[in-house]
């Protein structure tokens, strides 16, 4: 089968904003799986050789940058397994394709299965009759595949919604860590427009003319969706960059 490629922007983890413990634990694990010994010490008790991980939160608070950070930092490329393909997988042309050929010809990469929810289904939610054949065969497979792939892949899995993952699929022993990701507290924001030099005043005017709201916390603190403030911080540097070079044009 053909694969397309497609290039992605590489970011440094600096500009992904999380809780700094939860980041530098999560890398500082992941270092060491990826060592040489780390495969050897596998070997020796013979266990699969792999980290499975689930990215959730809702949508804009930064999982898919995280994941593209991880691909700089430790040097893996990403295998991303689109909707297209996980759509048509289990029909009578895909049979042949199974995610263990996937790990066998990618070795030592992360697997990323974005939308997880949209092609697996919850067991405790939805009876098995009601659901498509696609779904049922990608959830088992995809079990199994999380068990026993042993290519020193990363396999991570993203959703906006984990509740509606079967209870299966994410369990401990099955999936090495769990990362939430959330909207950015006012210190997450102050540290965002310090990276980007953008004053909060210049923020919140952007803001308030182009009628951008924020939810609120139980505490009535005022939370930022992470995408929505990048774009803003990348309209007022570009704004301000071609003001300059106006500016330099009229001398």
């Amino acid at each position: 089968e053909d694969f397309s490629f497609q290039a992605i922007v590489r970011r440094s983890m600096d500009s992904v904003l999380m809780p700094e413990k939860e980041k530098h634990e999560c890398l500082d694990m992941l270092h060491k799986f990826v060592s040489t010994g780390t495969k050897k010490f596998y070997e020796s008790i013979e266990e699969p050789y792999h980290y499975n991980m689930v990215l959730y939160g809702k949508p804009g608070t930064g999982k898919t940058s995280f994941v593209h950070a991880l691909s700089g930092v430790l040097n893996f490329p990403i295998i991303k397994l689109t909707g297209e393909y996980l759509s048509a997988y289990a029909t009578t042309h895909f049979e042949g394709f199974r995610l263990s050929w996937i790990a066998e010809n990618y070795r030592s990469s992360i697997i990323f299965i974005d939308e997880v929810d949209l092609y697996t289904y919850n067991r405790e939610v939805i009876e098995t009759s009601e659901c498509s054949e696609q779904k049922r065969i990608l959830l088992s497979d995809l079990l199994e595949f999380l068990d026993k792939i042993s290519s020193g892949n990363i396999v991570i899995l993203c959703t906006n919604h984990i509740d509606r993952l079967d209870s299966a699929l994410i369990r401990n022993g099955r999936v090495n860590r769990k990362i939430k990701f959330d909207y950015w507290d006012q210190a997450c924001l102050d540290k965002k427009l310090a990276s980007s030099k953008v004053s909060l005043s210049e923020f919140e005017e952007y803001a308030v003319s182009h009628d951008i709201t924020y939810t609120s916390d139980e505490n009535g603190e005022r939370r930022y969706c992470p995408s929505v403030v990048s774009d803003i911080c990348k309209e007022i540097s570009l704004q301000r960059f071609w003001d300059k070079l106006n500016s330099q044009d009229v001398e």
